[in-house]
């Protein structure tokens, strides 16, 4: 049990460097949408939303929107991080199965 549990953290070391990539990325760009958001085209959008007549939309659910699509983008490094299928390879390849 114990070289089980070595072998699983030496896989997750491989992942380590790819968390490490995509963490980075994603605060690169989350960083990029704020800003965006407040001052870009994300914000020009959304005050062209407010302006439109046949639109129903308040401010409230214009900022809401930028929003939840920041929030989904921000799941990716844990989506990277719990990807445990190369550890369960390992241990098919090891005789665990």
């Amino acid at each position: 049990m114990k070289g089980l549990i070595i072998k699983d953290i030496m896989c997750l070391k491989k992942q380590l460097t790819i968390f490490v990539y995509v963490l980075t990325g994603v605060l690169v760009v989350s960083v990029m949408y704020v800003l965006s958001a407040r001052f870009g085209n994300i914000a020009l959008a959304g005050k062209e939303l407010l302006a439109q007549s046949e639109n129903h939309m308040s401010g409230i659910d214009v900022k809401n929107l930028g929003s939840i699509a920041l929030i989904f983008f921000m799941f990716l490094p844990p989506v990277v991080v719990c990807d445990m299928a190369n550890v369960f390879e390992a241990d098919g390849k090891a005789g665990f199965y």
